[in-house]
């Protein structure tokens, strides 16, 4: 029996543009439940909370490991316990998905994926999406355009361009792509010649760590004087990832405590320390500002609550997810993944189980009138405004001539 894991804190990674679910219904058969009884048995957090339920196993009553995990699984505190295919696994894992990379909520963009076909033809959060081929839409019928791949469409949206709605046809091409999970810049406060590095990150992926190396190589080298994170759509991922992060985030605490892991109690054994290290490109701040809402899970609260304890952390926005837990992965053969929640996590202060959520510091709501990095952005410009007056903001105000973009 071959059973490989690999620590990851989160399953709700972001969706970049494919419209197949990949759910994992693959070959399950009596062996593949049979494993999965076992993993809740023996590996599950709350195992001794569903005892009862996993004693006896019919295998007739599962058509799916969805089906058997959802009636296995703790429902008071689990919300994320699933399967799926390794093929979704690696695409996760590769940052390699296909379509569109569009996000819309109504008929009004959401989220761009960044380097997808949408981002580089120009697609605005906040654009209103009226037309695709001179067609209205449905979500049916985006799915069909958008799995029709290398075949170019033409998007009509609709845009305020100086204060004048107007329509703007836009052609597009659904294609398999690499997407980047973030996204970097300064501003430069132009009333105290301050440096606001600004970093957008949308999932913590394996693959990441190469992104995060850009965006703190150019704060470092350019001496930024504050630092705003958005997380605001961003589920977790993986755990060493995290990690990886927060070394970024704090300057000569080499051997201090991270965070922890703890297992239930028939795997003490694996309860795990994690400490940081020194990186050259690590910042010697303050403070910083996470801006949050109720899509930051996971690894994303592990950060913000495991650098609480050696900096001042100002959360703008609502209030997050709730998932102080985290997943092993467990596989029988090479078709189907199970993440089970196997381990709660705990700062250097032994913080943990928020599972109602990191509370804001100033309670804002998200809107999807202008791109992420645009000072108009209501969550950006209430943290930019925070970081001036120390306090939350009452209103939003224009601040596209307080600040210049792209320092060098």
């Amino acid at each position: 029996m071959h059973i490989y894991f690999l620590i990851i804190i989160s399953f709700l990674f972001i969706s970049c543009g494919s419209s197949s679910s990949k759910n994992a219904e693959l070959n399950f058969n009596k062996e593949e439940k049979e494993f999965l009884q076992y993993q809740f048995k023996y590996n599950y957090l709350w195992n001794n909370e569903i005892s009862n339920k996993i004693i006896n196993l019919n295998n007739n009553d599962y058509n799916t490991p969805k089906d058997m995990i959802k009636d296995f699984k703790y429902s008071a505190l689990d919300k994320w316990s699933y399967s799926e295919t390794f093929e979704h696994y690696t695409e996760r894992s590769t940052q390699i998905t296909s379509g569109f990379g569009c996000y819309y909520k109504g008929s009004y963009i959401r989220n761009v994926a960044f380097n997808s076909p949408c981002d580089k033809a120009g697609i605005k959060r906040g654009d209103h999406l009226i037309l695709i081929n001179n067609d209205y839409i449905t979500n049916k019928k985006y799915k069909n355009f958008q799995n029709n791949m290398n075949t170019q469409v033409i998007f009509t949206i609709q845009r305020d361009i100086n204060a004048t709605l107007q329509n703007i046809d836009i052609p597009i091409t659904p294609i398999e792509y690499t997407y980047k999970v973030s996204k970097y810049n300064i501003f430069k406060n132009n009333s105290n010649n301050k440096k606001i590095g600004h970093l957008i990150y949308n999932s913590f992926t394996q693959r990441s760590t190469v992104e995060l190396d850009e965006a703190f190589d150019y704060f470092k080298t350019n001496n930024i004087d504050e630092l705003i994170i958005d997380l605001r759509y961003n589920g977790g991922g993986s755990l060493n990832t995290a990690s990886y992060f927060l070394d970024k985030l704090v300057s000569n605490k080499q051997n201090q405590l991270q965070f922890y892991q703890k297992f239930n109690t028939q795997n003490q054994k694996l309860d795990k320390y994690t400490y940081f290290d020194d990186v050259n490109n690590s910042i010697d701040l303050q403070r910083i500002i996470f801006i949050t809402t109720k899509r930051t899970a996971s690894a994303s609260e592990l950060i913000i609550n495991t650098i609480k304890p050696y900096l001042d952390v100002v959360i703008i926005g609502s209030t997050s997810r709730g998932k102080p837990v985290g997943m092993r992965m467990a596989h029988l053969g090479d078709k189907l993944i199970y993440w089970l929640i196997n381990f709660s996590v705990y700062n250097k202060n032994d913080i943990g189980d928020y599972y109602s959520g990191l509370n804001p510091t100033c309670i804002v709501d998200d809107e999807i009138t202008y791109n992420r990095d645009n000072t108009d952005d209501i969550l950006f410009n209430y943290s930019l405004q925070y970081l001036n007056n120390n306090s939350c903001p009452d209103i939003a105000l224009t601040l596209r001539n307080n600040y210049t973009k792209n320092i060098n």
